[in-house]
Formats: structure tokens, C-alpha cells, sequence
């Protein structure tokens, strides 16, 4: 056929395939070169006569089966292959190669497919590299969301050179970050000022202890506080947070194995020497190896006496033996310096002001008790209290709930009240506020519940007005023995 315009390349426009059979009188099947994609993407012709599809002839796979009696010896079958792909630049290639050529998607040329880089694959979406496939990297560049939607729990593995190290996931509505090597820490690190800093490391051989290079912050900024609550039971051998303080360790009579390495100072009984009375609670300062020199410190306060408190340091470790280091008593003394004093003046009327105090006996209520206020170690004493239990992994949980939801209630310790109180002596804060208002001051307290603020007498200003009421009956005593 005739056409107005250029010729037409040989070697990059190619016919449609066909076949072609002759009749032999019996056979009603022949096999075509290719598979067409239906009946209906394939010409029949038999003696220039054009066969209807799925009438006069059927395709399955590449077997053409003719309809009815068989082709007559010598009658021509003629097909025509149409619908499938026309080849561009060869028999069974398509080659894009080119740096204009690509695959186009839309109808306004700008959502494509192409190679226009060495080894690079394009993907491109409204004229913008979305995908881009090197032969080391893959890089995906898009302006909103990268979805990860997968049905098998949500998981995507992650593979170094076809071994599985990690895997993202969802457990039971939660996210699920999880390290598959044996043993292998999970790190998180952080770029501080040009060097790589591991900032938090979970140690996978030890049961996935967290450890934290440097200050850790409760709360949603430095300045804000915060509390660390404490999830199950304590062991001896560690410090745990709950109710927005920190528990010590009962130190009885430990030796250093007993502490984990690295993580807890050698220190014994309160006063720095192995084992023995008094028991103390210890608030360990610094840490160190077990077997590592220097100094450390810790704070301990008395079983026996709860206001004896001492700071001491063990300047010697072993792992079998402790060494008796410093011990230094805490001191609770206030500044008293003359440089930093202005507006001195003698206090006056002191005697007087002695005078109208009234020392008293007294018993404190169940109330004040209860709430552990009492100093006296007879009003100290606890009853019941259990912590309570939460769901963890390997249990059997009940539906609706989850690991980590609460398994059975704790319960409140009570304080013993006893049967005979301890008899008390002091001042009334109320009295002595009307008489020298500054040795009083008010501290807020929650009693049954209930937020309350409660006078306290500060007695170490009483002595001031003491000396100075006995100076005033001295001079009284030597008037009186001068006349």
C-alpha cells in the first residue's frame, strides 16, 4: 500500500506473526508458533474465507482447533497473531537505552520508566525521580508518606547479604522493633559535634539492660519533672525507681560478687568495713568494675539508727574482699560566717519570750502515723503489702488483655499502730508562733489523701533565745547579788 511521508525503517517496525497450515482431510488441530491472548487477538482465514472466533475455531494455549469437520486435503489455513506486543529494535528486545528514550505511563508524558543513566533506573511521577535503582543503592524520593503496608503482622525484615539481623512489626496493636542475632546489642547513635556517640545500647546478653551514656531527663524537657515507676518486683542486688523515688539496696553482708560488674560499688556495712552490724541501705554514688582501681563513694544510712548517715569511700577493691576506706559524717550545719551576715542585732527580751513557751508531753495521732511521720521506731512498723504482678511474655493472656497490663493487684502496707505510743516532749508550733514567729514555718503534707500544711518548729533557732534568756537572768542573778 502507497503512504505520504517518510519511509519506514526496516529494522524497527516489524509485521504481525503469523502461521500458515495446509488441510489434509482428517486433522482439526494444528499448533500456532505463539500463544495469542484470546480467540478473538487471532485472524483465521481458510480459502481466503475468515472463520469466526469460538465458532468456527477455538485456542488453548497453542493449539488452534477447527470447529467441525476437518480441513479438506490441500485447503490453506492462514493466522494472523493480532493484540500481542510489536517489538521496537529487534525480534525480542525493547531497548530504552537512550537518554530520551523511556517508557511512557500518562497521557501528558511525565510519569515514566527509564535507563537514561548507566546502570540507573528512573521512575519518575509528574516529572520528578520518585524511585531510582543504581546497582548499589536504592533511593526513594518522595514528598509525602512512604507507606509500609504488609498483612503479615505489619513485618518488614531487614537483611544484611541474605541474612535476616532485625525486623519491624506489629505486636498486638504495637510497635515491635526486634534484633534476630543471638546476643547482639541494639544501639542508638547519635552525632555529637562530628563524632559518632552511641547514646543508649540495650544489652541483648544481659537480659536487655538499657545503658544510657550520659544524663537521662524524665519529663518533656530538662526543666521538667518527672517519675520512673518501677514495673515488678525489686531484687537485692539492684537500685529501683517507684513513686517517684529511688529505692537503695539492702546492704547486709555483701561481698563484690554479689554486685553485678559495672554497675554497683564495692561498699558493705554503712561504715565502710566487710559485713557485720549495723545494716545499712546504700545509695551508691559512682560506678566502677569490680576489679578496677581509683575511688568510689556512697551514701549509707543506718538499719539501726535512721538519722545516722555517712558518706564513706572504699580507696581498695577486690572480688572477694572489702577495705575499709573514709568514712565522713554528713554535715547538717548552716553557714554561720560573719562575712556573710549584715544588720546584726542583739536579741532583746529574750527571757521574756522563754518564759511564755510551754514545754509539754504528747502522743502523736493514728493519722500522723499511719502516714510514716513519727520518728519513734516502735510507730515505724509495717503490715501486708504486695506489689502487684503484670502479664509478660510466654504467659497465657486473656483476651482483651496485653504484656505488661496489670495481672493481679498489689496491695497498701499498713503501719502497726501500737498499743501503748510512744510518749513525746516538745513545743506547741501554734504557741511558739505567737511568741517568736521565726523559728516556725509550714510544710505541705498529704494526710489520709488530703494536702495539708503542717506547722514545724525549726528548735536549732530556739537556741539564740536561749543563750540570750540566760544572759538576761545572768546579769539578772548578778544585779541582785550586787544589792
Amino acid at each position: 500500500m502507497s503512504y505520504i511521508g517518510q519511509g519506514l525503517p526496516a529494522d524497527t517496525f516489524q509485521g504481525f506473526v503469523t502461521d500458515s497450515f495446509t488441510g489434509d482431510g482428517s486433522a482439526t488441530t494444528f499448533t500456532l508458533s505463539k500463544e495469542p491472548f484470546s480467540e478473538d487477538t487471532l485472524i483465521v482465514v481458510i480459502n481466503n474465507v475468515i472463520q469466526k472466533p469460538t465458532t468456527n475455531f477455538t485456542v488453548s494455549g497453542t493449539t488452534l482447533t477447527i470447529v467441525g469437520t476437518a480441513v479438506a486435503s490441500g485447503d490453506v489455513i492462514y493466522a494472523i497473531h493480532m493484540g500481542g506486543p510489536l517489538p521496537i529494535g529487534g525480534a525480542s528486545e525493547l531497548d530504552l537505552n537512550g537518554a530520551s528514550d523511556k517508557l511512557i505511563l500518562d497521557a501528558d508524558g511525565d510519569t515514566t520508566i527509564s535507563a537514561d543513566t548507566d546502570d540507573q533506573i528512573d521512575i519518575k511521577v509528574g516529572g520528578s525521580d520518585v524511585v531510582t535503582i543504581g546497582s548499589s543503592n536504592l533511593t526513594i524520593d518522595i514528598s509525602g508518606n512512604i507507606r509500609l503496608d504488609a498483612d503479615d503482622n505489619g513485618e518488614v525484615r531487614l537483611l544484611d547479604g541474605g541474612t535476616q539481623y532485625g525486623a519491624l512489626k506489629v505486636d498486638s496493636s504495637r510497635l515491635k522493633i526486634q534484633g534476630i542475632v543471638s546476643d547482639a546489642d541494639m544501639l542508638f547513635v547519635v552525632n555529637d559535634g562530628g563524632s559518632e556517640v552511641t547514646a543508649l545500647s540495650f544489652d541483648a546478653s544481659e537480659s536487655g539492660n538499657a545503658v544510657f551514656n550520659g544524663k537521662v531527663n524524665v519529663g518533656a524537657s530538662t526543666t521538667t519533672k518527672g517519675s520512673v515507676i518501677a514495673r515488678t518486683d525489686p531484687i537485692d542486688s539492684g537500685v529501683f525507681a517507684a513513686a517517684g523515688g529511688m529505692h537503695s539496696i539492702d546492704d547486709r553482708d555483701p561481698k563484690p560478687g554479689n554486685f553485678p560488674t559495672g554497675q554497683y560499688s564495692n561498699f558493705s556495712a554503712y561504715a565502710g568495713t566487710g559485713g557485720g552490724s549495723p545494716y545499712a541501705d546504700v545509695m551508691i554514688l559512682d560506678t566502677f568494675g569490680h576489679s578496677s582501681g581509683g575511688n568510689a563513694n556512697a551514701i549509707f544510712v543506718s538499719k539501726t539508727d535512721p538519722n545516722d548517715i555517712k558518706i564513706a569511700q572504699q580507696t581498695t577493691q577486690s572480688t572477694s574482699t572489702f577495705v575499709s576506706g573514709t568514712v565522713t559524717d554528713i554535715d547538717t550545719t548552716s553557714s554561720s560566717d560573719a562575712s556573710v551576715k549584715e544588720n546584726v542585732q542583739n536579741i532583746t527580751g529574750a527571757l521574756d519570750k522563754i518564759a511564755q513557751l510551754r514545754p509539754v508531753t504528747f502522743e502523736w495521732t493514728d493519722e500522723y502515723i499511719n502516714n510514716g511521720m513519727s520518728k519513734n521506731d516502735e510507730e515505724k512498723q509495717y503490715t501486708g503489702g504486695e506489689l502487684a504482678t503484670f502479664y509478660e511474655e510466654g504467659d497465657t493472656i486473656p483476651e482483651g488483655k496485653k504484656v505488661g497490663d496489670v495481672k493481679t493487684e498489689g496491695s497498701a502496707a499498713t503501719r502497726v499502730i501500737p498499743d501503748t505510743k510512744v510518749t513525746n516532749v516538745g513545743l506547741i508550733a501554734q504557741e511558739v508562733e505567737a511568741v517568736i514567729p521565726t523559728v516556725v514555718h509550714q510544710r505541705r503534707v498529704s494526710l489520709a489523701g488530703t494536702n495539708d500544711y503542717l506547722k514545724n518548729i525549726d528548735y536549732d533557732k530556739l537556741v539564740p533565745h536561749l543563750i540570750g534568756a540566760v544572759k538576761e537572768l545572768k546579769a539578772k542573778v548578778e544585779a541582785l547579788e550586787d544589792a
